[in-house]
């Protein structure tokens, strides 16, 4: 998966999705019957990033919240994040910047400037550009996701584009 070739997360195969913002925790049910849980719409989030670490085939991905707080806290020799797509979960209408926490000691390759760079291609619309990148990069779960998306979309943006993919999944 990814980039990684060594560290504390490799071989880690559990999705995991995680989302930064205030939610309510409390208590549902009856005394004798009670559940206690977590409510708001980064709960909901944090569950649709989880079910996108099968699509992207990585084992953690994070929001753009949780990205800048690992950014600002964390030296880079323990974690850092890679920018994976601009998206739109299913069920929600705002898109979402989504980015894979990788160990702070993967193996950062030309081939992940080269991702990054078809990223950029496929957010401003230039989906040929992009393509040529992608197809020339190793075989990676986000590369492969986003091929499939402009395969998906027929090759080019639709009309109105607005850099995020709609995905059709939980």
């Amino acid at each position: 998966m990814g980039y990684r070739t060594h560290g504390p997360l490799n071989g880690f195969s559990v999705g995991l999705g995680i989302a930064h913002g205030r939610a309510i925790a409390g208590q549902i049910g009856t005394q004798d019957l009670a559940k206690i849980g977590v409510f708001g719409p980064v709960v909901n989030q944090g569950a649709r990033l989880e079910s996108m670490t099968r699509q992207f085939d990585v084992s953690i991905i994070v929001d753009e919240a949780t990205a800048e707080a690992v950014r600002k806290h964390l030296p880079t020799s323990v974690a850092s994040v890679r920018k994976l797509a601009h998206v739109r979960p299913k069920g929600m209408d705002i898109p979402v910047v989504v980015y894979e926490l990788v160990s702070g000691d993967a193996d950062v390759s030309p081939h992940y400037l080269q991702f990054e760079s078809a990223l950029e291609h496929i957010v401003s619309g230039n989906w040929d550009e992009a393509m040529n990148l992608l197809e020339t990069t190793p075989d990676d779960g986000p590369g492969n996701f986003l091929i499939q998306q402009i395969r998906e979309c027929g090759g080019a943006p639709p009309v109105d584009w607005d850099g995020a993919f709609s995905l059709t999944r939980k």
